[in-house]
C-alpha cells in the first residue's frame, strides 16, 4: 500500500497509526511515539507516498504541534524533504503550508475539515468539556446556572447533557431555530441582539463555542467572579481572555479537548477521516 508518514502530534498519533496499521498501512512516525520511528527526517520522507501532519498542523505558524520533550520540527523542514506527488494531510492547515507544499507538487487535504470529522469530535469535545468543569468546580453541576455561548454541534450536545446532569441551563445565540430547539430542551435563552441575558447574572460556568469574540466587556461584567469560562473555541475565541482576568474571572483554555482526554477515540475519528481521503484519493 506504500509508506505513511506521521509526523508531530500527541497521543491521538499513536492511536491513528494503530488503526492505519489495521487497514494495512505501513507506517513510520518521527517526532512523536508512533512506532516504528524513523532515525530522521529525511529517511521518514524519502519512501513515504503520504504525509500525516497533527491536528492543529500548527499553532504558532512555524514548526509542527508536538507534545512532550521533542526537538522542535520546522515546517521548511518538512518542505526541503517532500517529494513531487506526495498526499500532504494535516488538521487545520495553514493555507500558506498548503500553498508552499503544492508548489512543490504535493498534493494537500485538511482531514480536520472533513464534515465527519466535525460531527464525530462533538461528542468527545462536549463530554470533555463536562470532565473539565467537574475537575474545576468547588460545586457539582446539580442545580448550578451554566450557560453555552453558541448552539451548534457542540453547544446542542453540551445543552442537553447538563440538563441531564441537573444544571440549570442557559443558552446565547443567534438562531432563532437554535434557540426554539434549546428551549424545547428546557433552557433558558438570550439572543445576542436583546442585550444580556438574566442567566448570567448567577453564572457559576460559561461554555464558549463560539470562534470569534462575541462576548465583550458589557457581558463579561455580568459575570459573577466565581463564574469559570471555558473556552471551546479555536482563536480568536469568543472573548478576550485577558479582559476576564480584569475582571477576576477565571478563564480555562480547552482547545482540543478530544485528544486531551480521549485520545483513543480521537485518533479513530481522524483514522477514518484519512482513510476516506486517501481512497478518494485512488492511495492503495
Amino acid at each position: 500500500m506504500g509508506i505513511i508518514a506521521i509526523l508531530g502530534g500527541d497521543r491521538r498519533q499513536e492511536f491513528l497509526a494503530l488503526e492505519l496499521k489495521l487497514s494495512g498501512f505501513e507506517i513510520l512516525g518521527f517526532g512523536n511515539g508512533v512506532q516504528p520511528a524513523s532515525k530522521s527526517l529525511a529517511e521518514a520522507l524519502q519512501t513515504a507516498r503520504v504525509v500525516l501532519l497533527p491536528v492543529p498542523a500548527t499553532r504558532n505558524g512555524i514548526f509542527l504541534s508536538q507534545s512532550g520533550a521533542i526537538d522542535p520540527l520546522p515546517f521548511s523542514a518538512v518542505l526541503e524533504h517532500l517529494r513531487p506527488g506526495t498526499i500532504l494531510l494535516g488538521g487545520l492547515l495553514p493555507p500558506e503550508w498548503i500553498s508552499e507544499a503544492e508548489r512543490r507538487g504535493a498534493v494537500c487535504a485538511d482531514y480536520y475539515l472533513e464534515e465527519t470529522v466535525q460531527l464525530k469530535n462533538a461528542l468527545p469535545t462536549a463530554e470533555g468539556a463536562l470532565r473539565l468543569a467537574m475537575q474545576e468546580l468547588p460545586v457539582t453541576l446539580f442545580g448550578i446556572r451554566a450557560a453555552v455561548v453558541g448552539y451548534g454541534r457542540i453547544g446542542s450536545l453540551l445543552c442537553e447533557k447538563l440538563i441531564a446532569l441537573g444544571a440549570k441551563v442557559g443558552i446565547l445565540a443567534r438562531s432563532p431555530v437554535a434557540l426554539a430547539d434549546a428551549e424545547l430542551h428546557g433552557a433558558q435563552t438570550g439572543s445576542f441582539g436583546n442585550g444580556i441575558p438574566p442567566f448570567f447574572s448567577d453564572c457559576r460556568v460559561l461554555f464558549n463555542t463560539v470562534p470569534e469574540r462575541v462576548l465583550g466587556r458589557s457581558f463579561l461584567s455580568a459575570l459573577p467572579q466565581n463564574c469559570i469560562l471555558i473556552e471551546l473555541a479555536s482563536a480568536p475565541g469568543g472573548f478576550d481572555p485577558e479582559l476576564a482576568k480584569e475582571k477576576g474571572l477565571r478563564v480555562l483554555p480547552a482547545q482540543g479537548l478530544p485528544g486531551r482526554f480521549y485520545p483513543e477515540t480521537a485518533g479513530g475519528i481522524l483514522a477514518d477521516a484519512v482513510c476516506n481521503i486517501l481512497s478518494a484519493n485512488g492511495f492503495s
